[in-house]
């Protein structure tokens, strides 16, 4: 088996028809460039990815619809521009350039094509970086590389899979990978939430123990006034019980209220006295008469029925 050189690229690639459409610009030493095509899938991050977006990507020629971004821990698979065709008497090894590999993007599709093979490639590749990585449509992406092999391949052994004219992503690729991947980094992130969720619960839990101390400080505060409050209660209770045994206060208490007592008696009799001094000096019956003369009818009455007897 031996490898094409860039002199037979040059002349068989077109000549064969095996690369469309070709550049000869694109040959690289002793392989081809391929570039990225106009459709892309790219696994979702939850946390990241828009819950509409398209499942398949269409990429344009223009800005800024030919950008695709692959994030850290995602899987993407990434349709070539060229069409390939692998002779019955060759084979083809693909592998990504060196520069995307230096970014942690890494491709973990099959590494070569079949005799015979006819379509467009599919790459799988997956972002080990720690950068998101950002590409373009008809950004140099891949190499391919053509062998000879000893003979000619019967068909038995010529490439008839369900890739064979393919010139899209189909759906059967990507039916199991359109759920979350979980990855070392998007770990990492939840690693990180849960570190900063732990955080903020321990400075709640802080606060909540300063909050706690001060009011055991108010309550505490509170007792010693209640208790304060309280055996002043007892002290003016326990004063007032000694001083009202006290030989002192009582002779005192029972003359105040001796004198109180007498004193009011001396004031019904004075009342007594000024009443019947009253009663004594009452008017003649000639005077009585002529005041009655002059009062309202009842008291006229009265005073005639007072006069009969």
């Amino acid at each position: 088996m031996a490898f094409w050189s860039g002199q037979k690229l040059a002349i068989e690639l077109p000549r064969l028809n095996l690369i469309e459409p070709y550049d000869i610009k694109n040959i690289d030493c002793a392989s081809y460039q391929l570039c990225l095509g106009e459709q892309a899938f790219v696994t979702k991050d939850d946390s990241l990815s828009s819950p509409n977006a398209e499942l398949i990507q269409v990429l344009k020629t223009e800005a800024p619809s030919n950008t695709l971004t692959i994030g850290t821990g995602q899987f993407a698979f990434l349709l070539t521009e060229e069409t390939i065709k692998v002779p019955a008497n060759g084979i083809a090894f693909i592998s990504m350039k060196s520069r995307l590999k230096n970014k942690g993007l890494v491709n973990v599709s099959g590494f070569h094509v079949d005799p015979g093979f006819n379509g467009k490639l599919t790459f799988a590749v997956y972002n080990a970086g720690p950068n998101k990585i950002i590409l373009e449509r008809g950004q140099k992406l891949f190499m391919i590389v053509y062998a000879d092999l000893d003979q000619i391949s019967s068909d038995d052994y010529i490439y008839n899979g369900q890739s064979q004219n393919q010139n899209s992503i189909e759906t059967r690729m990507i039916e199991g990978m359109t759920g979350q991947v979980f990855s070392p980094m998007m770990l990492q992130r939840q690693m990180q939430e849960l570190n900063k969720n732990f955080l903020d619960l321990g400075e709640k839990q802080s606060d909540l123990k300063k909050d706690l101390a001060v009011d055991l400080s108010k309550s505490e505060t509170n007792r010693a006034i209640i208790l304060w409050f309280i055996g002043i209660v007892i002290a003016l209770f326990g004063i007032s019980i000694s001083i009202l045994r006290s030989d002192f206060l009582q002779p005192t208490l029972g003359g105040f209220l001796k004198h109180t007592i007498n004193t009011y008696n001396d004031s019904v009799k004075e009342d007594i006295k000024s009443t019947s001094a009253d009663e004594t000096q009452l008017p003649s019956p000639s005077v009585t008469n002529s005041i009655i003369i002059n009062q309202p009818a009842k008291s006229i009455k009265i005073q005639k029925s007072k006069t009969n007897e």
